[in-house]
């Protein structure tokens, strides 16, 4: 005999299956798509979801990376901390890129492939330690954009931007904070188009107030090609700590075209 389970929300229901048969590959032109970040000191005021906490610079112009540990451990070959770091970005036409860095400790080690934007940092291996020993920096033109904390192995940087000629669906955020004495915590998921003078805004508001705020699946957000995607948190007091992340689908334009 067969049994079957059913969950009484035919909608749910449908984005489930299709977050799994895309998973699978089985949706030409669509990939699932995950960011996430966390900041795990917010102070009173304006910061940005990610270890950081401050506001990103992004580049104007694409230029080398900059890779460099707080960490004389984070050796390639000798160190017993990160060895191999790989930085994933977009050049200056917002196509990905990606390169390799054999880390060098204290010393900063420059790349040769130009990126306007980093969207993903993490190490593939490392010595006895099994982890990265230090914090790790990667700058463009001297501006921080990805960081790496101390045995994390990878970035928990919140920020993102879409490729050219892609299309991000999202239709789930969540949203965790912390909370100290009575302090309150807004947090604001932000776009910013391409081109000249255009504007950071608002695409949702949420108080998660000392818990999770997760939305999914009731409210679908279409970004378009070449925008920068960033969380902030507004906190009133000293000590909070948040997390944030969204997911969704990452579709080819010509796949969403002939939809």
């Amino acid at each position: 005999m067969g049994s079957s389970f059913k969950s009484g929300n035919t909608f749910l229901d449908n984005m489930q299956n299709l977050h799994l048969i895309v998973g699978l590959g089985l949706v030409p032109g669509w990939e699932g798509f995950r960011k996430f970040g966390m900041n795990p000191v917010i102070d009173s005021g304006t910061e940005q979801i990610w270890p950081p906490g401050t506001i990103q610079v992004l580049p104007a112009a694409a230029g080398v990376v900059t890779a460099v540990s707080d960490s004389a451990d984070d050796v390639m070959t000798t160190g017993t901390g990160g060895w191999l770091l790989t930085v994933e970005g977009l050049d200056a036409d917002y196509v990905p890129v990606t390169e390799t860095f054999e880390m060098n400790g204290l010393t900063g080690v420059v790349g040769s492939t130009s990126m306007l934007r980093i969207i993903r940092s993490y190490f593939t291996s490392a010595g006895t330690g099994e982890q990265n020993a230090g914090n790790i920096s990667m700058t463009i033109g001297g501006d921080l954009q990805s960081y790496i904390e101390a045995t994390e192995g990878q970035c928990h940087c919140a920020q993102y931007t879409v490729p050219a000629d892609k299309l991000l669906v999202l239709d789930s955020y969540i949203v965790t904070a912390g909370r100290q004495n009575t302090a309150d915590l807004a947090v604001q998921y932000q776009i910013k188009p391409t081109g000249a003078n255009q504007i950071w805004r608002s695409f949702s508001d949420v108080y998660p107030y000392e818990t999770q705020y997760v939305q999914f699946g009731s409210t679908t957000v279409v970004i378009p090609e070449k925008t920068d995607i960033r969380i902030l948190a507004v906190a009133t007091a000293n000590g909070l700590n948040a997390s944030a992340e969204y997911s969704g689908f990452l579709i080819d334009s010509g796949a969403w075209n002939n939809r």
